[in-house]
C-alpha cells in the first residue's frame, strides 16, 4: 500500500511543483546597445538589472546577455553618455539603447 501511494503522490507532486519553479525563474534578456552618434556598437557598456544588482558588459558587437523577469529595471552606463533605464517589457523581449552624448561646457 505504501510503495502505491508513492507512486501516486510524489509524481502529482512534481507534476504541480514543477510550474510553479519554471515560472519563479529568470530568463536571458539580450539586446544590443548602439551609438546614437552614427549606430556603431558601444563596447564595453554596463548593463545592471537594478532589481538583482547583476551586470554584465556588452561585447566588441555591443551585445549583451542579462538575467531578468517582467518588470524589472535595466540600466546603461558607460563614461561620457547619459545614464540610460529601461523596463524590460517581455521575459524573451531583445531591447536595444541609444545613447546620447553628454554635453558639457568648458570654463
Amino acid at each position: 500500500m505504501r510503495k502505491i501511494l508513492q507512486s501516486i503522490v510524489v509524481p502529482l507532486l512534481l507534476f504541480f511543483s514543477v510550474p510553479l519553479m519554471v515560472s519563479a525563474q529568470e530568463k536571458n534578456i539580450t539586446g544590443t546597445v548602439l551609438s546614437d552618434d552614427d549606430g556603431t556598437p558601444m563596447v564595453g557598456v554596463t548593463v545592471t538589472n537594478t532589481t538583482t544588482n547583476k551586470r554584465v558588459q556588452t561585447n566588441s558587437a555591443g551585445y549583451y546577455a542579462i538575467e531578468g523577469q517582467k518588470g524589472e529595471k535595466l540600466t546603461f552606463t558607460f563614461v561620457g553618455y547619459a545614464l540610460q533605464t529601461a523596463t524590460i517589457v517581455d521575459n524573451r523581449l531583445v531591447i536595444f539603447v541609444l545613447f546620447q552624448a553628454i554635453k558639457t561646457s568648458a570654463t
